[in-house]
């Protein structure tokens, strides 16, 4: 939550959406809007932490694809023992 603070004499020379508020934690005076919004928020936490996200979700991906390869290998194998007359490679309930 953000903490704002001005002087009676800053409005009344700029107005009150003026440069005229101080933010805690900020440097410098800023308008109204630009001090009540938060760039160090979810919004920033989100542009940081989405490359990572971004990789996990990659990551998941990869994954998934390899295991789909993987039962249709074995899917091909069970086809080819059929027609060649072999025992299945399944085992029995």
């Amino acid at each position: 939550m953000p903490l704002l603070a001005t002087t009676l004499n800053l409005p009344a020379a700029h107005g009150p959406h003026g440069p005229v508020w101080w933010r805690y934690g900020h440097s410098t005076w800023q308008s109204l809007d630009d001090a009540l919004d938060h760039p160090d928020d979810f919004r920033a936490l989100g542009a940081r932490g989405g490359p990572p996200r971004k990789a996990g979700e990659a990551e998941l991906e990869r994954a998934r694809r390899e295991r789909e390869e993987e039962r249709r290998r074995m899917e091909a194998a069970r086809c080819c023992a059929r027609a060649v007359g072999a025992p299945s490679t399944r085992t029995p309930v």
